[in-house]
């Protein structure tokens, strides 16, 4: 049975893969898709490291504590 549902997993995502790369608007609106990615990673790390400055001031010693 496992055998069998990997086997229609593949074919599914093999299928949509296909149909999804041929599509020729992703190929036109590919460095705006790029230029969302990077800013989603750069606001996704500053909103991050931003975060735990926040807490260091909440809770004391957050930032310079040991793990061991």
């Amino acid at each position: 049975m496992d055998i069998i549902v990997r086997s229609v997993l593949g074919v599914l995502l093999f299928g949509m893969g296909f149909r999804i790369g041929n599509n020729p608007a992703i190929y036109v609106n590919l460095s705006a898709m790029g230029l969302v990615a990077s800013a989603t990673a750069a606001l996704s790390v500053i909103g991050s490291s931003a975060a735990v400055y926040g807490v260091s001031f909440l809770v004391p010693g957050f930032l310079f504590c040991k793990l061991s």
